[in-house]
């Protein structure tokens, strides 16, 4: 908290000014940018004929913050030196991060590259930016995750698992329609946003690919021969850990279900393609929860 309250224990006071905190502002200042040279912020009231100065360097000090700190972008195609942002990305970098003209920044574009640049106009509707490096990233994982998950009826708790995935590293999110499903369609465009948000926020050069509603029928004829495959599922049956199943490596595709759970009918399907039942442990979770179990559990088994 960057700001106390001052005589805070004296009620006969009407009016409480607010003053900055010098021990909290030396200790951010020494802890974060002990390189940079910061313009020093007196202790001032807020509120007096002193305001608008207080105000002033704020502002000036969150600019400075700003230029040290590299922000994401997302940009699809990073083949032209010079590219302009859309107007909410602009609107967002300007108004929002505060950048301007020489700041640096980063671009992904989702297909593995990166790119470094540095903002060559400050325009909250067409932010420009000239790329001065680019690079190309390479996947450090192994393996390909493949989570085939039946939609939530609460879309939020879909979106909940699609962003904790992508920050995690997935490479791909099947939607499928199954017995006991309570939502059939979703809008992709949305799930997209939330994926593009996911890579910005860690920093990851890939974007996963999201498949719009399938019937399980469908998927199972899609699944290469070759891939690793596991139905987790809560009856009451001879299953293994998928952790104890678990090779880090190919093309590692997991079904989760619905609300509901799979059918029989679907669990026999599964398992004559090559399907392994598999338990994600004692406790009877969510459809959302448990597919990020099985996604984190393949991360942390590598």
């Amino acid at each position: 908290m960057l700001l106390g309250r001052g005589n805070r224990f004296n009620p006969s006071r009407k009016r409480r000014n607010f003053y900055l905190s010098n021990d909290i502002f030396n200790f951010y200042t020494e802890f974060t940018f002990k390189k940079t040279s910061f313009t020093r912020i007196d202790p001032l009231p807020i509120f007096g004929s002193q305001n608008s100065n207080f105000k002033s360097q704020i502002s000036n000090l969150k600019s400075q913050i700003s230029q040290l700190i590299v922000h994401t972008f997302f940009f699809p195609n990073l083949s032209e030196n010079i590219i302009t942002l859309d107007e909410d990305e602009s609107k967002h970098a300007v108004r929002v991060l505060r950048l301007v003209v020489g700041n640096e920044v980063m671009l992904v574009d989702g297909k593995g590259n990166r790119a470094f640049a540095t903002v060559s106009e400050d325009h909250p509707k067409r932010c420009s930016l000239e790329i001065r490096e680019r690079k190309k990233e390479t996947t450090d994982r192994n393996y390909k995750l493949h989570i085939a998950i039946a939609p939530t009826k609460n879309l939020d708790r879909l979106e909940w698992f699609i962003e904790k995935a992508t920050e995690i590293g997935i490479d791909s999110i099947i939607m499928i329609g199954c017995d006991h499903s309570e939502r059939f369609t979703v809008k992709l465009d949305r799930m997209e946003k939330v994926t593009v948000s996911a890579i910005k926020q860690s920093q990851q050069s890939w974007l996963p690919e999201v498949s719009g509603v399938i019937s399980f029928k469908e998927f199972l004829k899609s699944v290469p021969a070759s891939a690793h495959k596991f139905i987790a599922h809560c009856y009451e049956t001879e299953k293994k850990t998928l952790k104890s199943e678990l090779k880090p490596v190919g093309d590692i595709y997991i079904l989760i279900g619905p609300e509901g759970d799979f059918s029989p009918t679907e669990i026999d399907l599964a398992i004559e393609k090559g399907f392994v039942p598999v338990s994600l442990g004692e406790r009877r979770l969510r459809t959302e929860t448990a597919a990020l179990v099985a996604v984190m559990s393949v991360h942390l088994s590598v």
